[in-house]
């Protein structure tokens, strides 16, 4: 199990794999963010009212891309940690 986890955590796959875990939970949150700001009084004659399936939807895509933030964040520490360098 030692080997596997090696050859899987080495520096070049970890890093590209942390940053599209991270621009992918930053642009998700932003796509979100960015509903809202359209529900605003300027742009509310362009818009439908939202399901409630859609509205559940979106908090549950809010949800995991904070969790994906989170857990690359422990991920980060966890690594740092062990390892003492990034």
């Amino acid at each position: 199990m030692k080997i596997v986890d090696q050859r899987i955590h080495i520096d070049v796959v970890r890093i590209q794999c942390d940053v599209c875990a991270g621009r992918g939970g930053v642009q998700s949150c932003g796509v979100v963010a960015g509903a809202k700001v359209a529900g605003r009084a300027a742009s509310a004659w362009r818009q439908k009212t939202a399901s409630r399936s859609k509205f559940a939807s979106e908090k549950v895509q809010l949800a995991l891309s904070v969790l994906t933030l989170v857990l690359l964040a422990v991920e980060s520490f966890c690594h740092l940690r062990n390892t003492h360098h990034f």
